[in-house]
């Protein structure tokens, strides 16, 4: 099965070897993985013990932090020249673009200006609601009844679906009744703050399970 994009007529049959990885392909993700670890590398960063996506370079006068997110790159310094330095020096190896002051990351709005950072999730809730049908819906504290009990017995149903067909739908239709009551929440990072502690919590409720 020859690659999308690259179709040679009379030759949907041919296997082809490829040469270097190809964008879309299986083994794509895997070269690239290895591919910019190593260009950074080169330039002198180094990969975070704790996070293998954050790449740092320290020096005397200024710290050079890169959050890779597939082919997008989050670069923060405290000198503006340190940045544009990167970019340059990234060229060299890859055709990018610099897309400016950080505004929207993996369905974060960053508001950045003066000494406060406020980070939320408005747009992405909102899209949740769009996708669901649910922006005029009814607020509700629990997107699921309480100590309703589920199992593939009481279904009424032999038939088995595929959880992927459902398992997107579904949790965003049940997160957003609770998305549209929350939406302009957020965190706000202060310059000078110092005691912010992160905390989660999860309840996966496994021993409620009662067809596991």
């Amino acid at each position: 099965m020859q690659p999308e994009g690259f179709v040679v007529k009379d030759g949907e049959s041919f296997v082809l070897k490829l040469k270097k990885a190809l964008y879309g392909l299986k083994q794509a993700p895997r070269a690239w993985y290895f591919k910019l670890p190593k260009c950074l590398v080169s330039l002198g960063f180094s990969r975070s013990k704790n996070e293998q996506v954050v790449c740092l370079k320290w020096s005397d006068k200024s710290h050079l932090i890169i959050g890779v997110y597939v082919d997008d790159l989050l670069v923060t310094s405290e000198n503006d020249s340190d940045i544009n330095e990167f970019i340059y020096e990234m060229m060299y190896f890859f055709e990018i673009s610099d897309l400016g002051q950080l505004c929207s990351y993996l369905g974060i709005e960053v508001a950045q200006g003066g000494a406060r950072i406020p980070l939320s999730q408005r747009a992405y809730a909102l899209n949740i609601l769009d996708l669901a049908r649910m922006r005029e819906c009814n607020l509700v504290h629990a997107p699921l009844e309480a100590r309703v009990k589920l199992s593939q017995q009481n279904s009424g149903s032999s038939q088995v679906y595929e959880a992927s067909d459902f398992r997107t739908p579904l949790s965003d239709q049940a997160h957003s009744k609770i998305c549209k009551s929350t939406i302009d929440y957020g965190l706000v990072y202060e310059k000078g703050q110092t005691e912010a502690t992160l905390v989660g919590y999860i309840d996966s409720n496994f021993v409620g399970d009662v067809g596991d």
